[in-house]
C-alpha cells in the first residue's frame, strides 16, 4: 500500500493536486484504490479518458465515446465515500453494481462511514439505489448505505 492509499480515507489525509501534469499517475502518486475505478470508467468510454484527477479530496473522471460521455466525481475523506455525480454511457450492464462493489471494498478495507450516493434524479437511479438497499434519506435525493 502507498503511503497515498494509507492516509487518504481518514479525517487527517493529504489535499491532492491535479494529476493530469507533471509525472502523471502511477501507484506512487495516485490512490490504488481508485485504479479499479478508472478501469472500470475506462472500458465504458472504449478508453477515451478526457479528463482523470484528484483534486481537494474529490476524484473526478470523465470519458466520450460516440458523442456520449461518462462522468464521475466521487468525494472522499472525513471516513466517507459520496458518490456526488456519475453518468455511464453503457447503462443497464452492471456498471453501477460493479463501481458499487468496488467502493464497498474500500469501505469495509478502511472501516469507512456507509457510502452516500447524492441527487438520484432519475426513476433509474431511486430505484437501483433501493433495489441494492440503499436507504433515502429524508427531504434530499440522497441514499445512504445500510450499516
Amino acid at each position: 500500500m502507498s503511503k497515498i492509499s494509507k492516509n487518504i480515507f481518514g479525517d487527517n489525509h493529504i489535499h491532492y493536486a491535479d494529476y493530469k501534469g507533471g509525472e502523471g499517475i502511477n501507484e506512487s502518486t495516485f490512490p490504488q484504490e481508485f485504479f479499479e475505478i478508472v478501469s472500470l470508467f475506462a472500458e465504458d468510454c472504449n478508453y477515451n479518458l478526457k479528463s482523470l484527477y484528484v483534486h481537494h479530496n474529490r476524484l473526478f473522471i470523465e470519458g466520450q465515446s460516440r458523442g456520449e460521455r461518462n462522468v464521475l466525481m466521487l468525494r472522499f475523506g472525513n471516513q466517507r465515500l459520496v458518490v456526488a455525480n456519475i453518468q455511464f454511457i453503457h447503462q443497464r450492464q452492471g456498471k453501477m453494481t460493479q463501481l458499487y462493489k468496488i467502493l464497498k471494498k474500500i469501505r469495509k478495507k478502511y472501516g469507512l462511514k456507509p457510502i452516500m450516493i447524492e441527487t438520484c434524479q432519475t426513476k433509474a437511479s431511486r430505484c437501483w439505489s433501493i433495489k441494492n438497499g440503499l436507504i433515502p434519506q429524508e427531504q434530499t435525493l440522497s441514499f445512504i448505505e445500510k450499516k
